[in-house]
């Protein structure tokens, strides 16, 4: 897995690489000259900085998937005390029709917390990718350990009909609002 993090200052960039060994530095370069920076993974320039977000394979994608609808693979899209952003890609065969939806869950040594509501993605037949938000609900304590996240594809008043568990470890945190 490689890692980058890139830190903007006065007009420079510093891109520091991790392949699982000792981190090395690439040389310095100018901000404006950077158009593309490209790693087989997506690259978001925010307010100067560079993030790189890998891509969770949860199987070996083939060119055309075939079989029985099934999550894919996920990215981490963005990690805050109190919502999480996941990209998530799948395979929907259409069997189920149009009213389809992935979502997801976080849970506690197996058992749902109960703590999250979230809002869901409609599928479309075929490999697509989704976005799920995981937020805190209301009834929420102020902090609260998860150490899974449960992405699920329904139709809306039945049980779902595809579930993957990937271990990810999180404290949420309620974040209060601005005065």
């Amino acid at each position: 897995m490689t890692t980058i993090i890139g830190i903007a200052t006065s007009g420079m960039m510093t891109i520091t690489m991790n392949r699982g060994t000792a981190p090395r530095r690439c040389p310095l370069f100018p901000l404006f000259s950077m158009r593309i920076l490209a790693m087989s993974a997506a690259v978001v320039l925010l307010a100067g900085c560079v993030f790189f977000q890998p891509i969770h394979r949860l199987e070996a994608v083939s060119a055309r998937p075939e079989g029985p609808s099934r999550v894919l693979a996920y990215r981490i899209v963005h990690d805050a005390p109190d919502h999480l952003a996941l990209k998530i890609q799948y395979f929907y065969d259409g069997v189920r029709g149009e009213n389809v939806f992935i979502g997801a869950i976080t849970k506690f040594q197996g058992q749902s917390t109960g703590f999250w509501a979230y809002r869901p993605d409609s599928l479309l037949p075929g490999r697509h990718w989704a976005k799920v938000v995981i937020n805190l609900s209301d009834e929420a304590p102020a902090t609260h350990a998860t150490d899974e996240v449960l992405m699920e594809m329904y139709a809306p008043g039945g049980a779902p009909f595809v579930s993957q568990a990937v271990p990810y470890r999180k404290m949420w945190q309620r974040v209060k609002p601005a005065a």
